[in-house]
Formats: structure tokens, C-alpha cells, sequence
């Protein structure tokens, strides 16, 4: 079956891609310059021809902005057709 995995591997590195940026952002909270979240976890395919992943960022600190709301966001590629998903829990308060 080894021939059948490598027209796989073809088909899908010759499939259609977006590089999308994941970004939380939140607004108000105790400390509106900077902003943790815990379980911050995404889908990730680092190339085409690879498996889609859910890549654990653990607990990020998002970046003040001007405006009241901070940001944090990741940089990742999603095959067209595929499903991009990122989770987050934010902090009480």
C-alpha cells in the first residue's frame, strides 16, 4: 500500500491553502493592558502535505492595545475544505 500513500501525499500537496492568523481578543477585565488565557489550543497543519494537529499554546498573555481591547494571535496553514478551530478560556474578572 505504500503507492497509495504516496498519491495521497500528492493530491494534498497540490491542494489549495490559506495561511490564516488565529486571534483572541479581549476586552475590559481587571488588567485591560494584558490579559491571560488558559487552554489556548488551535488546529495546525505546518505543511500541506501533513495531518491537521491541535497545538497546545498553554496559557498566553495577550498584547495591550490602544482602544481597551489586548490581542494575542499565531500564524498557521488551513487546506481548503478543512476546519479551522481555536479554543481559549479567559480568566475571571
Amino acid at each position: 500500500m505504500t503507492g497509495c500513500g504516496a498519491i495521497d501525499k500528492l493530491q494534498k500537496s497540490t491542494a489549495d491553502a490559506w495561511a490564516v492568523t488565529y486571534e483572541l481578543s479581549v476586552v475590559g477585565g481587571d488588567d485591560p493592558e494584558n490579559a491571560t488565557l488558559s487552554d489556548v489550543s488551535y488546529l495546525d497543519q505546518p505543511l500541506r502535505t501533513e495531518e491537521r494537529t491541535s497545538l497546545s499554546a498553554g496559557t498566553v498573555t495577550t498584547a495591550g492595545t490602544n482602544g481597551g481591547s489586548t490581542t494575542w494571535s499565531v500564524d498557521s496553514i488551513v487546506v481548503v475544505g478543512d476546519m479551522a478551530k481555536i479554543t481559549a478560556t479567559a480568566a475571571e474578572g
